[in-house]
């Protein structure tokens, strides 16, 4: 059984996620890694943290920001492997999105790259659209935006 909990940045299970989100990182987007892009970045920016744990294991996580002008990005979207396939992705975009509804924020963004194909369908039957590619930085050119209204 999946359980879900809320927790901050700073948890040990997001940090240990995050070192795993890293490596399956660094074989997949290597132009990306090779320009300083690393999952470890950047955690302080995020407001709420919602970790998956089956028996206790942390199994994915979640994060999001502040609400900024009606509008919170979501971060950090990781499943382990060998937990895909299970509606645990799902459970962490509900999760966030009721967190999100209530700070009133009328928008979710989050941005991935477009070589992770499922992810990005992932993002697209949970209601997210592409807004754009990054093309104004060329360090992340592999990027796509998506925002969904809630």
């Amino acid at each position: 059984m999946i359980i879900i909990k809320e927790t901050k940045n700073n948890d040990i299970d997001f940090l240990y996620l995050c070192e795993k989100l890293e490596e399956a990182h660094k074989y997949i987007i290597k132009e990306q890694r090779n320009k300083g892009a690393n999952c470890l970045n950047g955690l302080e920016k995020y407001k709420t943290v919602f970790v998956a744990y089956e028996n206790e294991k942390p199994v994915g996580c979640i994060a999001i920001t502040e609400v900024q002008d009606e509008v919170c990005s979501i971060g950090r979207v990781f499943v382990r492997e060998e937990y895909r396939n299970r509606g645990i992705a799902t459970k962490l975009l509900n999760k966030v999105e009721e967190c999100a509804k209530k700070e009133n924020a009328r928008i979710l963004q989050l941005d991935t790259y477009e070589r992770f194909i499922p992810a990005v369908h992932l993002y697209e039957k949970f209601g997210f659209r592409k807004i754009t590619k990054n093309e104004l930085n060329p360090d992340f050119a592999f990027s796509i935006y998506m925002e969904k209204n809630i």
